[in-house]
């Protein structure tokens, strides 16, 4: 059936049309031609193996790909024309099938004769590389344990090392990555499984938690503030200035930030406001470097709210989380706080010797120490001297004797004051001649130091006289006690503290009932590293209504039990450059 063409269309215009078809369908052929002469050539049996003819056939295929679209083109424009000039014609692209499956063959072959050539290349430039390229020795990557100050140096190690070595798969990169995390590190993605697949939310885990230029930039400056300087030249104070001091500085301009020097003086005002609203600041910039202006603006509206709410804002060192303290002056807000602390002490004795001129360090070199007669008499010496009674030194007690036992029968006592129990039974004296009850408490005398044990009163409760036989006992046992110097034993605990390094160590307390603030010594809070905040004058209040003023200063401390760190406590105490002496003054045997 002939193509339909419009009356209106001249003769010329129908000679165009059928003579454009019968180029493209030309055209058509032309390319297929080509196509399957390709063909037959990649058919040959030693087409691989025959250079001539695999050079023969690489040259006829080189332009396959261009010849496929141009065969596309061609039937689209083909069909095209045919549904021009005939609406009732069906498009065939049936020859694009045959074409494909020609071309397919074709590239398959293409591809590998190509390999086949360059592989010689490629083999002989890999084994000149892996020649000339010498052998280094295996690099080993830094730990992390959490410390925010080496997190720059562990991650740069890291990245280029490790995860930017591309011949390295994820499930390897993680292997290398793992067994370096420790402490802090390590349970920052404790809750991810360790697995291929979670290896870069691991570590995007760990610069999410520990590459912070605000947090780093604060670490920086407490060790710049922290730092105490020195006094005395010398090569190790040097030293410690370059490694802390100036590392520190360089450790901050590294860090590259613009306001360095507004940082700084946000940082000294950070240190002279209380707590909480630091903690607030804190929580409104987030992770964003903030500047001076932008802490003075936040004081001020943080103002104009206590000012609106009408609450009365108290010295932070007295509204601290302690909940022993209380304020005394409610009254009048310019006067200082005023706390009241009860401490037992019992003034230590200056201990000498027996002679009036010379003062011996063991009672032993005392001359008239030695004309003494009975153990007895030199252990009662002994006792009122508060002397040791192993070694018979006057300057410390048996608990802190590093000297083995002199004596033969093996208890720690010098043999100058071993005398035989009976003996000593037998010069007990009588209490007014009154047995005691069965039930009374006994004492014994199985050694010097358990006998004339006065020194030393764990408890005691009185009781009003009677005319009973058990009271006229206790009332002379009593009175016994009384005649000599006495050390009451204070409650005393070993706590777990953190020092400013994280690292934990244990420190003895004081537990005082009728106290109603908390001190802490200066020399346990240098050893502990902690940063201290100035606190207005306080009023401490002792025995017999005693004030003393101190110009203190406060920190923020946080302990801890021994043997269970979920159990802790938060208290504010004041630094004090001592809280009491040595106690107790006197040697306690643990027998008794």
């Amino acid at each position: 059936m002939p193509p339909k063409v419009d009356s209106k269309t001249s003769e010329s215009d129908k000679e165009i049309q059928d003579t454009k078809l019968s180029i493209l369908i030309a055209k058509r052929e032309a390319i297929f031609g080509i196509m399957q002469n390709v063909f037959d050539l990649s058919r040959e049996p030693d087409v691989h193996t025959n250079v001539e003819k695999r050079e023969h056939f690489l040259d006829e295929s080189s332009q396959i790909d261009s010849l496929r679209l141009k065969y596309e083109s061609i039937v689209d424009d083909y069909n095209t024309r045919l549904l021009n000039l005939n609406s009732d014609a069906k498009p065939d692209y049936k020859s694009l099938y045959a074409f494909e499956t020609l071309y397919n063959r074709v590239k398959r072959t293409h591809t590998k004769c190509s390999t086949l050539n360059t592989t010689p290349e490629i083999h002989n430039a890999t084994s000149a590389l892996l020649k000339a390229k010498p052998k280094l020795a295996p690099i080993s990557i830094l730990e992390f344990d959490g410390d925010i100050k080496s997190f720059q140096m562990f991650y740069t190690t890291f990245k280029s090392v490790v995860d930017n070595n591309p011949s390295l798969t994820d499930a390897e990169k993680l292997f290398y990555l793992l067994p370096k995390l420790t402490g802090k590190a390590k349970s920052a993605i404790a809750g991810i499984s360790p697995c291929a697949e979670n290896y870069q939310l691991i570590l995007q885990t760990l610069v999410n938690r520990f590459d912070d230029k605000r947090m780093l930039t604060s670490a920086y400056l407490h060790e710049l503030f922290r730092y105490k300087g020195f006094q005395t030249p010398s090569a190790t104070n040097f030293e410690d200035f370059i490694d802390r001091f100036a590392g520190a500085v360089s450790a901050l301009k590294n860090l590259k930030l613009d306001n360095l020097a507004d940082l700084i003086i946000l940082h000294i005002a950070t240190q002279r406001v209380d707590t909480e609203s630091v903690r607030a600041f804190e929580i409104k910039c987030g992770k964003n470097i903030p500047t001076f202006d932008d802490f003075v603006e936040f004081i001020t509206t943080r103002a104009k709210v206590f000012e609106r709410t009408n609450t009365n804002v108290t010295n932070p060192s007295n509204t601290r989380h302690n909940k022993n303290i209380k304020h005394l002056n409610n009254g009048t807000s310019g006067n200082a706080p005023k706390y009241q602390a009860y401490i037992s002490t019992v003034d230590k004795p200056t201990s000498k010797c027996l002679c009036r001129n010379i003062t011996h360090a063991h009672l032993y070199k005392c001359v008239d120490f030695n004309k003494l007669l009975t153990p007895q008499e030199r252990f009662k010496c002994v006792k009122e001297k508060n002397a040791c009674v192993n070694c018979l030194s006057i300057k410390h007690k048996v608990g802190q004797c590093e000297v083995s036992p002199h004596c033969s029968c093996g208890q720690k006592h010098n043999k100058r004051l071993h005398f035989d129990q009976r003996e000593e039974h037998s010069r007990a004296p009588q209490l007014n001649t009154v047995m005691p009850p069965p039930n009374a408490p006994t004492v014994t005398a199985s050694s010097p130091v358990a006998d004339d044990r006065a020194d030393v009163a764990l408890c005691a409760t009185r009781v009003s006289p009677s005319t009973s036989a058990t009271q006229v006992y206790n009332s002379n046992l009593m009175n016994r006690v009384e005649d000599k110097r006495t050390t009451v034993l204070l409650a005393t605990a070993q706590v777990a503290v953190y020092d400013c390094n994280g690292e934990r160590q244990v420190i003895r307390i004081l537990l005082d009932s009728a106290s109603q603030a908390d001190f802490l010594s200066k020399e346990c809070c240098d050893r502990l590293g902690l940063q201290t905040k100035f606190t207005e004058r306080t009023i401490v209040k002792g025995f017999g209504g005693i004030e003393k003023v101190v110009q203190s200063s406060s920190v923020d401390l946080t302990f801890y039990s021994r043997f269970d760190d979920n159990v802790s406590f938060n208290i504010s105490p004041l630094v004090v450059d001592k809280v009491t002496d040595k106690l107790p003054t006197a040697v306690i045997d643990t027998a008794v």
